[in-house]
């Protein structure tokens, strides 16, 4: 057998990585590489340790991304990993398999009624409920039998449990009341400041969001509004906390300097006037937007208002949904859409 070279076998190999691959592929790595990589990931997907999360690093890109730049860089050339990056936290979440067929062990496992009923008692409401009704079906079916009627079937009989727990349910629900007609109205700012109400919506089946605010001076008169657009939220607290950023720096804009900001989200206001929620997945833009407030107004607030104070706002980000723009500002006149609401909100 002749002997051959390793290139000569190679050669008889079709080449399938043509030269322009092989450049893109051997290049360097790239600053703008890395940028995209950063946008690509979800904004509050995994956070680190320290609660960062992606969304921090592309807000603040113009601070930090350089520095992350050179880190990342580095490794890619060959530099050694930092031991921190792959440090992570991971939580234990208990869970109890087949829940049902322990109650069914605990009931079985009884010798006396004295014990039936003790084991009865430790169970939650609905199971103990459950358990005796079908205690009592049992035997008034063994009743039947007894007295030369036809044997109930075990399926017979938990239909009839089933049937009279959703009674049972029925019985226990209160009577819901006519809700009173809600009396609250928008009030107008003291004098010399300036009211910002906002809102946003949220759709969970796109992860799109809208929003939109209005900025009204204390005769109730339009200074500013705004709608737009959001992408990659969670949930409905991170739109209403976009809606919140985006009616700060509406209000920075205006050149405000005293703000009441309303909002119709307990949740987000508590965030707002508190710290719980600052090391939550949201943290980082509930901290931009109370930093923001401390250094561009002199006084400002976040309270709750109801939603019928806040139906302009709410107007406006239905706007913004529907709108083909990324983002809409007016001044000195409001849209079309909201004059209305704005006139019911100021009469008398």
């Amino acid at each position: 057998m002749p002997n051959h070279s390793q290139s000569d076998l190679l050669g008889k190999v079709p080449k399938v990585v043509i030269e322009e691959m092989i450049t893109f592929l051997t290049k360097p790595f790239s600053n703008d590489e890395i940028k995209q990589a950063l946008n690509s990931m979800g904004d509050l997907k995994a956070p680190g340790p320290n609660g960062m999360s992606a969304l921090f690093y592309k807000r603040f890109w113009e601070l930090v991304g350089e520095k992350v730049q050179n880190e990342v860089l580095q490794v890619l050339n060959g530099a050694p990993m930092p031991a921190e990056w792959n440090e992570t936290i991971i939580v234990l979440i208990p869970k109890t398999r087949n829940p049902e067929r322990k109650t069914r062990e605990s009931l079985l496992g009884c010798k006396n009624p004295l014990e039936l009923l003790e084991a009865l008692a430790q169970l939650e409401d609905e199971s103990e409920l459950k358990a005796l009704t079908l205690m009592w079906e049992w035997w008034d079916a063994r009743n039947k039998v007894n007295a030369g009627e036809n044997r109930r079937y075990a399926e017979e009989v938990c239909c009839r449990v089933e049937r009279h727990m959703t009674d049972f349910q029925n019985l226990q629900k209160p009577e819901k009341k006519a809700k009173p007609p809600d009396t609250h109205r928008w009030r107008k700012p003291l004098d010399d400041f300036v009211k910002v109400n906002f809102d946003g919506v949220f759709d969970s089946a796109t992860g799109k969001g809208a929003w939109g605010f209005i900025i009204r001076d204390h005769t109730g008169g339009f200074a500013t509004a705004g709608a737009g657009i959001s992408y990659h939220l969670r949930d409905a607290l991170h739109s209403e906390t976009e809606a919140c950023i985006a009616a700060v720096e509406g209000a920075i804009k205006l050149g405000a300097n005293r703000v009441i900001f309303e909002s119709g989200s307990t949740i987000l206001v508590n965030a707002l006037n508190g710290n719980e929620y600052d090391r939550s997945e949201i943290g980082v833009l509930i901290k931009d937007a109370k930093s923001l407030c401390t250094t561009n107004f002199e006084c400002s607030s976040f309270s709750f208002d109801r939603r019928a104070c806040n139906a302009v706002a709410h107007e406006l980000d239905k706007f913004g949904a529907n709108s083909a723009e990324a983002s809409y500002f007016w001044v000195d006149h409001a849209p079309n859409c909201v004059i209305d609401f704005i006139a019911s909100d100021v009469a008398v």
